[in-house]
């Protein structure tokens, strides 16, 4: 896990600071999201199980039990079916990615992407695949609630609007509950991307 950790944060900064990475990068998410046999997708599988069984170690450690787990491998499909059937109802074209306007539908909203130009979804539509999926499997489910840090509080009403225009079986039953940082002593937030973490084992 240190070694997956030390390249995640290689990644983050080659992708951020040299050009010719991110567009390798690019290149690498798109063969990950079609799907098929290849060296890359085969190498993201494996680091992915490495994570979820470190991940189910550090759950157990904490007493956590989960009823199911949703990972992105199994929502990003319907996340691009959503986004797919709203273009041009809920989101809108712009430079070869689809968007939600969200302070053209209420002030205190602002717009976010909900599908990359090459046709990827973005952590938006994910979340908005996750929500649909939830209430679909559990029908008698009243509300939903989602815990992030506070930054992420436009981020969800944006989403949360988004599927309150979808559905409105939706309204006011996925609700955003945000909470504060745990920051260093020099008061910096600490990030994952930049290696700076507290770690659980």
């Amino acid at each position: 896990m240190k070694y997956i950790d030390e390249c995640y944060v290689f990644g983050a900064k080659e992708f951020k600071e040299n050009i010719k990475s991110e567009q390798e990068i690019r290149e690498i998410n798109k063969l990950i999201y079609k799907g098929e046999n290849c060296f890359e997708l085969e190498v993201y599988k494996k680091l992915r199980d490495y994570s979820l069984e470190h991940q189910k170690l550090v759950w157990e450690v904490l007493n956590i039990n989960f009823d199911k787990s949703y990972p992105e491998s199994e929502v990003y499909k319907d996340a691009i079916a959503i986004v797919d059937k709203y273009k041009d109802k809920i989101f809108k074209k712009s430079d070869g990615a689809w968007i939600f306007e969200g302070e053209k539908i209420k002030k205190d909203l602002k717009t976010w992407v909900f599908q990359t130009g090459e046709g990827n979804p973005t952590y938006s539509a994910k979340d908005l695949g996750l929500a649909v999926r939830k209430f679909d499997e559990f029908p008698n489910l009243t509300k939903g609630y989602i815990t992030t840090s506070v930054e992420q509080k436009d981020y969800f009403k944006a989403v949360i609007k988004v599927l309150e225009l979808i559905d409105e079986k939706f309204n006011g039953k996925y609700i955003h509950i945000p909470f504060g940082w745990m920051l260093r002593e020099s008061g910096q937030k600490f990030s994952s991307r930049m290696g700076d973490t507290v770690k659980g084992m």
